[in-house]
């Protein structure tokens, strides 16, 4: 085979390969009032379907808490769409409190500070891209 022929032939696989993908890092960001002391719990989704399922969550940490807020940077993450969901632990027990009608009494909050009417919001609400950049969400606990 000769010179030109062999890098042609070497080199034609390459145009056909998938890009690579990059890993990116998320940044979140909480900030809100009486956190200290308190440890914040959050969850990482990727899909509608798995929203508000801890057990499906692409990642889950739980952060302490200095001050009034906290950070965290979840690192090689895949590039694409995600949707946060966190609530600050008060009282310790790794479980988000509530009142007689179901109302949380920790503070809670999602990325892009998503609200729900009457409950979380749903996952359209609290998308946001992680471009392969990497990325900053604030999320304001209330």
């Amino acid at each position: 085979m000769n010179r030109p022929l062999l890098i042609a032939a070497l080199s034609t696989p390459l145009l056909f390969a998938p890009p690579a993908t990059h890993a990116a890092d998320l940044t979140l960001d909480f900030q809100g009032k009486g956190l200290k002391g308190s440890r914040i719990l959050l969850a990482l989704y990727a899909t509608p379907d798995t929203f508000m399922n801890v057990e499906r969550a692409v990642a889950k940490r739980l952060i302490p808490a200095e001050g009034n807020a906290a950070t965290v940077t979840l690192q090689n993450l895949t590039p694409g769409r995600y949707a946060v969901s966190s609530f600050a632990d008060i009282n310790g027990n790794q479980t988000l409190d509530t009142g007689l009608l179901g109302i949380p009494t920790e503070p809670y909050g999602f990325s892009r500070d998503a609200r729900g009417r009457f409950g979380p919001p749903d996952f359209e609400a609290a998308v946001f891209d992680l471009p392969p950049q990497g990325a900053i969400q604030t999320i304001h606990l209330r």
